[in-house]
């Protein structure tokens, strides 16, 4: 129940963009259905409908309540009015600072001196028209994993800002967040192997 206040910052995120909001429940063994109905209670209070998606336990027949529902959701909503958080024109420094305030609800940017020279960089390539891409922890909405619900007035720390010119994206590394690939020491690829049968084996 604690956490609704972080499915409530999301919803009312998602609504400044001007499209129509579904919630998709993400039901697993373990959940109870006290823990269910508190969301589905939750997103009646917010106005958003809800749906469940068994897709884990059950595959794609898992899934056919929430595509029913946003199946409903999508004709009866009318055209969205879609607008972008920030204007294309900015430059990054701002955009990211428009997203920490707007969608985080942080209160300042800390940039690091290799956050300063990459801004520098893009300032002298041009390249501000870029979209903003945050490398941030998942777990919160600051840069800090342990700082759950719906915080607000922090700051986040950036620590560098790369460039993904074919995506069209600056990157920005926030907190101590590891950029993709993670892979594990062991890749599981090691333990695939082909029978004298053709059949692939370690998938599983």
């Amino acid at each position: 129940r604690a956490g609704l206040v972080n499915l409530e910052r999301h919803v009312e995120n998602l609504g400044k963009f001007g499209v129509p909001v579904l919630v998709a429940i993400n039901h697993f063994e373990g959940d109870s259905e006290g823990e269910i109905n508190d969301v589905l209670e939750a997103c009646r209070n917010l106005n958003v409908p809800a749906a469940i998606s068994k897709v884990w336990a059950e595959g794609s027949a898992g899934g056919q309540e929430l595509a029913s529902e946003l199946n409903k959701l999508l004709d009866n909503s009318g055209p969205s009015q879609f607008a972008p958080l920030y204007e294309k024109d900015l430059d990054i420094s701002s955009k990211i600072n428009k997203i920490v305030r707007e969608i985080y609800r942080g209160e300042e940017v800390n940039f690091s001196p290799a956050a300063k020279r990459s801004l520098a960089v893009i300032e002298r390539l041009g390249l501000n028209d870029l979209q903003v891409c945050l490398a941030k922890t998942p777990y919160s909405f600051s840069d800090q994993p342990r700082l759950l619900g719906a915080p607000e007035g922090f700051t986040i720390g950036v620590r560098d800002i790369t460039l993904s010119l074919g995506a069209g994206f600056a990157v920005v590394i926030t907190g101590n967040i590891v950029t993709m690939p993670g892979l594990p020491a062991k890749p599981a690829a090691e333990g695939l192997w082909m029978d004298e049968d053709g059949e692939i084996h370690g998938l599983v």
